[in-house]
């Protein structure tokens, strides 16, 4: 998708010899004013920040722009803040295509503090705990443990057999015992992961929870 955006009045136009300024390069923020500006008076300012994060998103995979992303983000927090999916796109986006973990790990956080009542942001927040920093951060993952646990334990079943409630459950458990975290919600989501789903985390932690590893079949007709 090719976005031309050209001054707002048409008797303006950029010079030849300042195509290349800065100021108008298509990773200035400030070159999309604006067509950004323009958002808030046709669509609410949460699908404004929500479509915000999926440029973003774009200009990070497929195109790869990585210091566009962060300038592109530092914008959409100044126009868009507290805005839970937007700060949870771009922890994903810093997390997964720029490998900035601990950007990554600020927005998460601040999803959690948002929404806290969301399994998907304590999920990712722990997910990417768990697996950069490990048991460093065994205080704040076993935090995010008793934060997740009422929500996981009551969470609805599916969609479909690899169950995403119980894919959840089994990660948490399997935190919990790969880093010694010792959660007195290890056993119970180990149990409850493994009555729901015999996919995915569950075949794949399987040696680390019980201690030997099984074929698929076996732990599926089990």
């Amino acid at each position: 998708v090719l976005v031309r955006v050209v001054p707002a009045s048409a008797g303006v136009t950029t010079p030849a010899s300042n195509l290349h300024d800065g100021a108008v390069s298509p990773g200035n923020p400030g070159s999309w004013a604006p067509l950004l500006d323009r958002c808030p008076h046709y669509s609410s300012r949460a699908n404004c920040a929500e479509n915000l994060g999926l440029l973003i998103r774009i200009l990070a995979d497929p195109m790869r722009q990585h210091s566009w992303v962060r300038a592109f983000a530092q914008e959409a927090l100044h126009r868009y803040p507290r805005k839970v999916k937007l700060e949870a796109m771009l922890g994903r986006t810093f997390d997964y295509d720029l490998s900035d973990f601990n950007t990554a790990v600020g927005h998460y956080r601040q999803a959690t503090q948002l929404q806290p009542s969301a399994l998907q942001h304590w999920a990712a927040l722990g997910s990417v705990l768990a697996q950069v920093w490990g048991q460093s951060a065994a205080d704040e993952l076993r935090s995010i443990i008793e934060h997740q646990a009422p929500l996981l334990l009551g969470s609805a079943l599916g969609p479909g057999p690899r169950d995403l409630g119980a894919q959840r459950l089994c990660q948490a458990a399997a935190w919990s015992r790969s880093l010694s975290l010792g959660s007195r919600w290890e056993e119970a989501f180990w149990k409850a992961a493994q009555s729901r789903s015999r996919f995915g985390c569950v075949f794949e932690q399987w040696e680390v929870m019980e201690g030997a590893p099984k074929a698929w079949l076996e732990i599926v007709v089990d």
